[in-house]
């Protein structure tokens, strides 16, 4: 293949469309946003995302939405991806799985089925500041000892707190490791998208 690229010049304005090559970190944002799309509509539950890389990450992400209750139906072809986001029988299925549920979201969602999720003693703790009142049936709070609560940003010595239960119950970040005079392998695996999750650079 040659070097030399021939630029060609025009008279007058340009009438065209173009596809930009597909960015990972972009899809996976766009996900993540027609996932909320999907819950947050009060009358249509489905979201169809155009343009979406096929990639590792890619599919990590479609994974996760679909073990959190979202069907996702992905057309290679099309490169399009469809989300709907109201699936009672995803969480039926996790009746009484779960001993806390930490809700990120801001939009109203079934607030009765996602306490139905929770294990006796269970906890829904809420960071996400939803306008709507919750609505939550007391019955089965009452009955399962379940409790709301809510909370900002922690503090640092929440965080620190916090750190150190991930510390003492071994829950650890997934990331993968190179030496620093293997930057350039790690830049290469970065960016053909087989990173898992991050990848840290060791100074040995």
């Amino acid at each position: 293949m040659s070097d030399v690229v021939e630029v060609q010049t025009v008279d007058g304005p340009v009438h065209a469309s173009i596809r930009p090559p597909g960015s990972k970190s972009l899809t996976n944002r766009a996900l993540v946003v027609a996932a909320l799309a999907a819950r947050a509509s009060a009358h249509h539950s489905a979201c169809r995302l155009s343009g979406v890389l096929d990639s590792d990450d890619t599919r990590v992400m479609i994974d996760s939405l679909r073990r959190l209750g979202w069907r996702i139906e992905q057309e290679l072809q099309t490169c399009t991806v469809t989300l709907d986001g109201r699936d009672p029988a995803a969480l039926e299925k996790n009746a009484f799985r779960f001993d806390m549920i930490i809700s990120t979201v801001n939009v109203p969602l079934d607030w009765n089925a996602y306490v139905g999720t929770l294990k006796p003693k269970g906890r829904l703790h809420v960071v996400g500041a939803v306008l709507e009142p919750l609505g939550v049936v007391a019955f089965p709070l009452i009955a399962g000892q379940k409790a709301i609560s809510g909370s900002p940003v922690g503090s640092p010595a929440t965080i620190a707190t916090m750190l150190d239960f991930a510390a003492r119950h071994g829950i650890e970040p997934k990331t993968e490791h190179f030496a620093m005079q293997n930057v350039n392998d790690a830049m290469d695996h970065l960016r053909e998208g087989k990173a898992r999750y991050r990848i840290v650079l060791d100074r040995k």
